[in-house]
């Protein structure tokens, strides 16, 4: 059978195991690496839910106190041997870094956040708030570095021109409120109100799209919500 399968012979050559720990260890830390360094800059995971990153995270670090604790263990050649078990918690979070078996959410209940999505996803729907402050926005394509948004699913949107920030904001009724989308371009701010008269504030941080030659399609937002359905954001 070794003759065949030549990594089987090597796997029951101890002096295999001996010789290629160091080279294992490196792999192990390259790969913890690479993780975090994908929850860090949202290369891969901008799609995922929170808790995916926090548990990628999780994983990522227990991962690297293993490969410590082995690295010791071997220098003084304890008779416990920690190999499975690095490779075994390796080999989760190199897979749940590209699969994940749970669902995408498209949801945030915090009052105020940051979010990075695909905006070609969930038909472009992102929910912000909880309960009586919940505000469903919706995205799609439109020129470079701006994104349409509609108010499909919220009582009205509007441009504020020349806010730039959200303390600049000190009563958003005095916006144009009477188109159904606006186009939202980086920088920009828009107010939404939602159904049942609260408001909020989204400003557009970045957009990528796939057709202008980018790698991926993505946005980027911050949002704040009154939560005294008050149009005063100073």
């Amino acid at each position: 059978m070794s003759s065949y399968f030549p990594m089987v012979s090597m796997l029951h050559d101890r002096r295999f195991f001996r010789f290629g720990r160091m080279k294992l260890l490196e792999l192990c830390l390259a790969i913890t690496w690479r993780i975090r360094s994908e929850i860090m800059f949202h290369n891969t995971l901008y799609r995922l839910e929170r808790n995916q990153k926090v548990s990628l995270a999780c994983l990522a670090t227990l991962f690297l106190v293993l490969c410590v604790v082995w690295s010791i263990t071997d220098a003084m050649k304890a008779s416990f041997n920690m190999e499975p078990i690095v490779v075994f918690f390796g080999g989760i979070s190199t897979l749940l870094a590209v699969w994940w078996p749970f669902s995408p959410g498209y949801r945030d209940k915090r009052l105020k956040g940051r979010i990075v999505a695909d905006f070609t996803c969930n038909n472009g729907r992102f929910s912000i708030g909880n309960g009586e402050l919940t505000f469903e926005l919706k995205f799609s394509r439109a020129g470079v570095d701006s994104l349409h948004f509609y108010n499909d699913h919220v009582e009205s949107v509007a441009l504020i021109p020349g806010a730039g920030a959200f303390e600049n904001v000190a009563d958003c009724t005095s916006a144009n409120f009477t188109s159904r989308v606006v186009n939202l371009a980086e920088g920009q701010i828009a107010c939404v109100k939602n159904k049942l008269g609260h408001y909020a504030l989204v400003q557009l941080l970045s957009v990528r799209d796939t057709k202008r030659g980018d790698d991926r399609n993505e946005f980027s937002f911050r949002y704040l919500i009154n939560p005294k359905q008050a149009t005063n954001f100073t």
